[in-house]
């Protein structure tokens, strides 16, 4: 048996690290943070960008589909759509111009279950995520889907702060 740098256990002799990485995206000023990071490793690492977008489910209101429900659920759906094509083109105008390879992924369910998925399959050398600073008051009330995924992922996670708007 083997043990890689990474701390992982093997029986086959260790490769290296994969060549790639994995960055979540969501359209925000906080995703294109993350994006900066991940792309910045990428460059100075020859590495494959895999940029992951990761759509909530359909919520009891958006499934009913009807009068009032029905146009909540068409707004929401509409927000949702919104913020894919952001993060899909902060993707395209931050990584295109670089000239490094890469790859926009969308995916459907809980934040850290999904890039956990997408880690797993790929597999990938580090996973960034960006995450605000919250008050003590309010981080029992937000669920960050970095803090999550550090606890479980079978890679490194990095977490960008990112404090501006």
């Amino acid at each position: 048996m083997t043990v890689g740098s990474e701390g992982r256990h093997d029986t086959a002799p260790w490769t290296g690290a994969p060549a790639r990485i994995m960055v979540g995206v969501d359209g925000s000023s906080a995703g294109q943070a993350a994006l900066l990071a991940a792309q910045a490793e990428a460059a100075a690492f020859d590495l494959h960008v895999v940029a992951v977008h990761v759509r909530r489910g359909l919520t009891p209101v958006e499934a009913l589909g009807s009068g009032f429900a029905g146009l909540a659920g068409a707004c929401w759906l509409d927000c949702r759509d919104d913020a894919e094509l952001s993060a899909w083109l902060d993707s395209v105008q931050l990584l295109e111009a670089t000239g490094l390879s890469w790859e926009f992924v969308v995916r459907e369910g809980e934040p850290a279950q999904q890039l956990r998925a997408v880690a797993a399959e790929l597999p990938v050398r580090s996973i960034y995520l960006a995450a605000r600073p919250r008050p003590w008051w309010r981080r029992g009330l937000h669920h960050c889907p970095a803090r999550a995924l550090a606890r479980r992922a079978g890679c490194p996670v990095r977490v960008v702060s990112y404090s501006g708007e």
